[in-house]
């Protein structure tokens, strides 16, 4: 199986997960770690072309993905993409 799919994979699960705890206000987390530790996703996409084992790979893919639904989720949090959105 291939990194990507494993990476998509990992994030839409993710993504759902965390939308429905959101919705039933269970996800009662501080979300603002996640904006200082954005350029992590940077590192790990670097990491993934070298020319590392494949179990690593799909780790690494799995990693960005929880880390980027993260991101996701505390953008929701926040509104900060009605901020976006009112600033163009």
């Amino acid at each position: 199986m291939k990194a990507y799919i494993i990476f998509w994979g990992v994030l839409l699960i993710s993504l759902g997960i965390s939308l429905i705890l959101n919705n039933f206000d269970l996800l009662s987390f501080d979300f603002s770690f996640v904006f200082k530790l954005w350029p992590i996703i940077l590192i790990i996409w670097g990491l993934t072309f070298l020319k590392i084992g494949e179990i690593l790979k799909k780790l690494l893919a799995g990693i960005s993905a929880i880390f980027l639904t993260l991101l996701f989720i505390a953008l929701i949090k926040f509104d900060w993409l009605g901020a976006i959105k009112n600033m163009m």
